[in-house]
């Protein structure tokens, strides 16, 4: 994750958030059950949503592999790259 400067939130449901229950919706989980993992890849495409069971590390580093790289990370070899 750092390699790929991702940023890790988490979402806390210990006293009841719109906000949250509204992006769970969003995310397909209308029963707003947690856990509930989502990864969104830095090129803006959907979102990778896991739900289902235990989140094993294969399962995260699947996530993270079908995301590809952040944006920050292209953004800031392109201007590494642009530099003499």
């Amino acid at each position: 994750m750092k390699q790929l400067n991702i940023v890790a939130l988490k979402a806390d449901k210990t006293e009841h958030n719109s906000e949250i229950d509204k992006l769970l919706i969003e995310l397909g989980n209308p029963s707003k059950n947690i856990p509930f993992y989502a990864v969104f890849p830095g090129d803006g495409g959907d979102p990778i949503v896991y739900g289902e069971g235990i989140l094993t590390k294969g399962k995260v580093i699947e996530m993270l592999e079908q995301a590809g790289p952040s944006r920050i990370e292209k953004d800031i070899t392109a201007t590494v790259l642009k530099k003499p």
